[in-house]
């Protein structure tokens, strides 16, 4: 948390936040200190998994970016393919304040007319995908 102050002392602007899973306190205030620019993670989850209202807010108007990259070498959720067998991406979810893109699996992307991005999760090959 001192790290966390001193930053937000300092007026640091343009980090990029790595959250694996999902991010916390910390970032939340970071966020809405106005110190991140773009949020990196292998699971962005709104609001379901906990995610700070800054964050939210943040994301809303167009601060940061929110982005879902299962590429991140070493790093948890990240992964060569998915449960499907497609190759994990970046995948640029919120811009500018915009929506940008869906994270899909086969059956969300085909219904969509939307190309796979590398997230289906299933329980195991005896189960469709979440």
């Amino acid at each position: 948390m001192d790290a966390v102050r001193a930053l937000i002392r300092r007026k640091i602007t343009g980090l990029k936040l790595l959250g694996v899973p999902v991010l916390g306190l910390c970032a939340d205030l970071l966020i809405g200190a106005g110190c991140v620019s773009e949020v990196h993670s292998s699971a962005v989850s709104l609001g379901e998994a906990g995610l700070a209202p800054r964050f939210t807010d943040a994301a809303e108007r167009g601060d940061i970016t929110v982005v879902d990259d299962g590429t991140l070498p070493g790093r948890r959720g990240s992964l060569t393919v998915d449960d499907e067998g497609t190759p994990s991406r970046r995948n640029v979810l919120i811009e500018d304040g915009v929506l940008r893109g869906y994270m899909q699996d086969s059956l969300n992307a085909r219904l969509m007319k939307m190309p796979l991005t590398g997230n289906a999760r299933r329980e195991s090959f005896a189960h469709l995908t979440m």
